[in-house]
């Protein structure tokens, strides 16, 4: 939606282009996102304070040791 889907690194962004919520350009809302998480490091970056996700089992098993 905001263009970020095919980045090849981690990247915090303000979508509105204002203050408010920082957002990583990752979609964990599917499995596909979560496996793109895991390949760039969400978890290591540090970028993310909050991770939402409708697949937690999957997503425990590939973004964390």
């Amino acid at each position: 939606r905001f263009g970020h889907d095919q980045d090849e690194e981690l990247l915090a962004f303000h979508p509105w282009k204002s203050s408010g919520p920082t957002y990583v350009n990752v979609d964990t809302t599917n499995k596909a996102g979560i496996l793109r998480a895991e390949d760039l490091g969400l978890v290591p970056s540090g970028l993310a304070d909050i991770i939402f996700t409708g697949e937690p089992k999957f997503a425990i098993e590939h973004l964390y040791d």
